[in-house]
């Protein structure tokens, strides 16, 4: 896939956060805010800026006075340099005001950067975590490595309150009515869903395995307690579509589905799985046809082939297929595996559990898996299982929509099979690269993250010059009725959002550009 940048800047509106925040940088004040979509942290009244090519700082002068803005450092040999005004000028009504000025090529609030550190979680800190960051430690004395990367990807991104996952799963601890765990109690970020089972207990979890792979994707991270999660900020809505046994049907998950769908989530996960029926595919169906992501796990059936609704990944893209790796980057002896893997993710070795498995959250109640065989402890705790992996991956894709909101389930599934590493003794096919055992590979969250600061295009921008304008139109036809080159990415082929390149596009395109016709639409076809 060729990558394609975005050359414009993108004006947004700042919404400020409490003057009292207490951040400072070299003496000035330190902001939140949302910038170009995403939220940030700024230095108070400074502006960086670039120059057009052939601009002379005499040009601009005369618009920075206009502006009550003080040049302060530069312009240097890339013609950037850094202004200041006073607190009682709107900064971003500057910085709309300069981005418009043709001799300005962009002006941006001048944005935080932080040393990598990592999270202040107990257990993390202490190297419970070996498939975030595994630096051989022991137990379990794993291959260094040989985890999803996380610590570095935290540094590009964190995550954001603004991406809205679902979990259909056993549920979350509770305590009648409120939530009831110490790593687990946001009430701003997990959602009490729908009781899909019909038990009368809200979505309580009783069987533990809900929780757990809650823990996974979105422990409340960074607050000097417990484990850290993968994405820190997105929020989750958590649906019962298992009972206190770990059974769900059919029926439950295709309620949950459509409830998360409805509800607004981006990406679901569904550490379960089964046969295939008509139901769960038009489960399936209904989430593709709403561009919301399906994770879901392969299986624990020691080599079986993948469970459904995993195994729709041949012929659904929004499906990623998850199975398990160990701390030795090799699949885990109990997964399930086969051509209709997508990715694998760490999952621990398997029962019984212990350093090698998986650490997290747990119900600090009593609930079926503390019983033999598994004998789960309370409040925190090891599994084994795809499931655990499928989580991972959620945290994953929830990661990327915090970089890029507007990205569909395909370019998700895509940017994370192309951030995956190629890890183990497989033969991975140069036709698909995938592996029978990993897909793709092991994934990388740092990789995937680069890859999505990356991947962006102009919407309709089917011949790839920047600009969308009668070119396009000749591209596509070209395309459509001449054997011509495919649009790349294809999606920006796709400015009507159907899904599919057809002379549908080629109108849309007209209407746009010549009759004021609706505004672009981001593409999801795929090859």
């Amino acid at each position: 896939m060729k990558l394609k940048v975005l050359f414009f800047v993108l004006l947004g509106t700042i919404l400020l956060t409490s003057p009292l925040y207490p951040a400072w940088f070299n003496g000035k004040r330190i902001l939140k805010g949302t910038w170009m979509g995403k939220e940030v942290e700024f230095v108070a009244g400074e502006i960086l800026f670039k120059m057009k090519p052939g601009s002379k700082l005499n040009d601009v002068e005369g618009i920075f006075k206009k502006n009550k803005a003080k040049l302060v450092q530069g312009p240097d040999q890339l013609g950037m340099g850094k202004l200041v005004v006073p607190s009682s000028v709107d900064l971003f009504k500057v910085i709309e005001n300069l981005n418009s000025n043709h001799l300005i090529e962009f002006a941006e609030p001048n944005l935080i950067d932080e040393a990598m550190y990592p999270p202040n979680d107990y257990y993390f800190q202490q190297g419970y975590q070996w498939s975030l960051n595994n630096y051989g430690q022991f137990p379990p004395g794993g291959t260094v490595g040989a985890d999803i990367n996380a610590q570095p990807a935290w540094d590009i991104s964190p995550g954001s309150s603004n991406i809205l996952i679902a979990i259909l799963d056993s549920g979350l601890p509770m305590l009648m009515d409120f939530l009831y765990h110490p790593d687990l109690w946001d009430t701003t970020r997990y959602i009490v869903g729908e009781d899909i089972v019909g038990d009368g207990e809200l979505v309580r979890d009783r069987f533990g395995h809900g929780t757990h792979v809650l823990g996974i994707i979105a422990a409340m991270t960074n607050n000097e307690t417990g484990i850290a999660g993968v994405d820190w900020n997105c929020r989750i809505l958590i649906d019962q579509v298992f009972d206190s046994l770990g059974i769900g049907t059919h029926n439950t998950f295709k309620n949950g589905v459509l409830h998360a769908v409805d509800y607004g989530a981006r990406v679901i996960n569904y550490s379960g799985g089964g046969i295939a029926s008509f139901t769960k595919e038009e489960a399936v169906r209904y989430a593709d046809s709403n561009n919301v992501l399906l994770v879901s796990a392969a299986g624990n059936g020691y080599g079986d082939s993948v469970l459904y609704p995993a195994h729709y990944a041949d012929t659904y893209t929004n499906v990623v297929a998850v199975s398990a790796t160990t701390c030795d980057d090799q699949l885990a002896d109990y997964s399930n595996y086969g051509p209709s893997i997508t990715v694998a993710a760490p999952g621990g070795q398997g029962t019984p559990w212990d350093e090698n498995d998986i650490f997290s959250t747990t119900p600090n109640y009593p609930v079926t898996l503390n019983d033999p065989p598994y004998f789960l402890t309370q409040t925190y705790g090891y599994m084994a299982g795809t499931s655990m992996s499928c989580g991972m991956v959620t945290g994953l894709a929830s990661l990327l929509l915090s970089i890029e909101p507007n990205f569909n389930a395909y370019e998700l599934r895509e940017i994370i099979e192309e951030g995956a590493d190629q890890v183990g003794d497989y033969m991975y096919y140069i036709e698909t690269g995938k592996s029978f055992e990993l897909g793709h590979g092991r994934i990388n969250c740092y990789n995937s993250l680069v890859l999505a600061s990356e991947y962006t295009y102009v919407y309709g921008d089917a011949n790839g010059d920047g600009i969308v304008n009668m070119g396009d139109l000749v591209f596509l036809i070209s395309y459509l009725y001449r054997d011509g080159p495919l649009p790349d990415p294809p999606s920006a082929g796709d400015p009507n959002g159907d899904c599919i390149i057809g002379m549908g596009d080629v109108v849309y395109l007209i209407n746009y550009l010549y009759r004021t016709g609706p505004p672009l639409k981001r593409g999801c076809v795929e090859p």
